[in-house]
């Protein structure tokens, strides 16, 4: 009963974040139509519900499990209307079902919502049944790093080791770890820069994400959320700028990369586009542009 599950966490989050004086979101997962009476809850959902979130700016991020495909355009729907984000498991990582292929999106949400960015990560590796060891460089400039390893077989186990070799614990000050049967994560305050150590035991598939806080801020300038609505076919600009803390960064020092993607809310027909974006400096220091093109063969609806 979706209607329900949204009305029950408009009412959480009316009184977590005092009536709004405070950010909020929802996170749906659904492996169907809404039930029963489905016509009757969307629609109720779009007129009674979907005002108030929007009034309130508390996006709905959407997240579509299971077989059963017929049903994706609903919560696709429901998040474009409410500026949140639509994912969809049978478009994950690995083929078929499998706790590999949620995992980014939780990364995501938690990056988009909670004030992380996303950091290094290590793609969906096969194991042999011994021990496999992985690793990733963690830059200067990271105040905190939460590493998260997800794995399809519960007996699998996994540690990590930081870049002086030293195994992260909870005895260790600074350092939180929680474990389940498909994931592990390592919480670290005041990580060390350079290369760390995935060491992970047993069979079956996992993968590597984590996420980092930083002195570094950046700032998307152009375009804005509140922009007018852009035509296919027309070059845009993106532009963005970086601060440690209130020092501007620019020059060569730094790289800036970003991804175009279409997010959902358009009309059937024309390409899912996405496109990964270098931006540059060079023409105006401290400002970081690309320009863009969404072709017209591309799907008109909300990109992000």
């Amino acid at each position: 009963p979706t209607y329900d599950a949204l009305n029950k966490a408009l009412t959480m989050l009316t009184g977590a974040t005092h009536n709004g004086q405070i950010s909020g979101s929802v996170i749906l997962l659904t492996d169907g139509q809404p039930d029963p009476n489905t016509s009757q809850q969307i629609s109720q959902i779009q007129t009674n519900l979907v005002p108030q979130f929007k009034q309130h700016n508390w996006p709905i991020d959407t997240v579509a499990l299971g077989s059963d495909l017929s049903f994706r355009g609903f919560p696709s729907d429901l998040a474009n209307a409410t500026s949140g984000k639509a994912y969809d498991d049978a478009k994950g990582v690995v083929a078929g079902t499998s706790p590999l292929n949620i995992a980014p999106f939780f990364v995501d949400i938690c990056a988009r919502r909670n004030g992380r960015t996303p950091g290094p990560n290590i793609a969906p590796t096969t194991l042999n049944g011994g021990v496999t060891s992985a690793n990733f460089q963690l830059g200067d400039y990271v105040t905190h790093l939460d590493v998260i390893v997800v794995k399809d077989t519960p007996a699998t186990t996994v540690t990590l080791d930081a870049p002086n070799r030293q195994r992260i614990t909870q005895n260790i000050s600074g350092a939180f770890l929680s474990t389940d049967p498909h994931y592990a994560i390592f919480s670290i305050d005041g990580p060390l820069s350079g290369y760390w150590q995935v060491n992970v035991t047993g069979g079956g598939q996992f993968l590597v994400d984590s996420l980092v806080v930083s002195p570094l801020a950046i700032t998307l300038v152009a375009p804005s959320a509140n922009s007018a609505v852009l035509p296919l076919g027309q070059p845009f600009t993106v532009s963005a700028t970086i601060v440690n803390g209130n020092t501007p960064i620019s020059g060569s020092a730094f790289s800036v990369q970003g991804t175009i993607s279409y997010v959902g809310g358009g009309a059937n027909g024309g390409s899912a586009f996405a496109e990964q974006l270098v931006l540059s400096d060079s023409a105006s220091p401290g400002t970081y542009t690309a320009q863009v093109t969404v072709p017209n063969s591309a799907t008109a609806g909300a990109y992000e």
